[in-house]
């Protein structure tokens, strides 16, 4: 039922923005934190539904223009928790096999966005000084061998939760206090990356 409703939706969606003005591109989502067989089987189903002609158009770019998902790298101990791992070989061939379900439904080529690339620091900063190597080198395997993804996008910008939460993201590259954001160190990694340099202080 909710693949039917998602592509119901993107159908809908899709016909409206087709008759706007804008250039810019639908896309289907889907989040997780380290189930990747869940992101390959709901894509799946997607095509699936999209091809059996139900919906109308047989052509996924009726649907939706690029496919996006959160690209977290985490392995779970025996203990039931999760921690996250470094990026190596197998997380290449895990987002690799996202898009290989496109690929294998005849959309070989469809843009692909990374649309949470971060880690937690706990809010320790020797845990922030651990994850410049993390950015750094997952940043090193999009480059090298992920030429299939279109570009990336950092999760998240400031730690502040204040419309949700007293708590704060730990996530987040920037630590907010009294009005000023302090770049954690793998701010200034993430900004090597992306080709920028300088100061982030603000």
């Amino acid at each position: 039922m909710y693949k039917c409703f998602v592509c119901r939706y993107h159908e809908i969606a899709t016909k409206g923005h087709n008759r706007s003005m804008f250039e810019n591109k639908l896309i289907n989502n889907i989040r997780t934190l380290a189930e990747y067989d869940g992101i390959n089987d709901s894509i799946a189903r997607v095509y699936e539904n999209i091809a059996s002609g139900a919906f109308g158009s047989t052509d996924p770019r009726d649907y939706f223009g690029a496919l996006a998902w959160h690209p977290y790298y985490a392995k779970q101990r025996e203990d039931g928790s999760w921690y996250f791992c470094i990026p190596d070989d197998e997380w290449i061939e895990l987002n690799r096999s996202i898009y290989q379900v496109a690929a294998d439904h005849g959309d070989d080529g469809v843009k692909c966005y990374l649309t949470e690339y971060g880690y937690n620091d706990w809010g320790l900063e020797t845990e922030d000084e651990a994850l410049v190597a993390f950015t750094r080198k997952g940043f090193s395997m999009l480059r090298d061998d992920m030429d299939f993804v279109t570009t990336v996008h950092a999760y998240r910008f400031c730690d502040s939760m204040g419309y949700v939460s007293d708590q704060p993201d730990t996530y987040a590259f920037y630590h907010l206090e009294n009005g000023r954001l302090y770049a954690k160190r793998r701010a200034y990694e993430l900004q090597r990356q992306y080709g920028g340099h300088g100061e982030l202080a603000k």
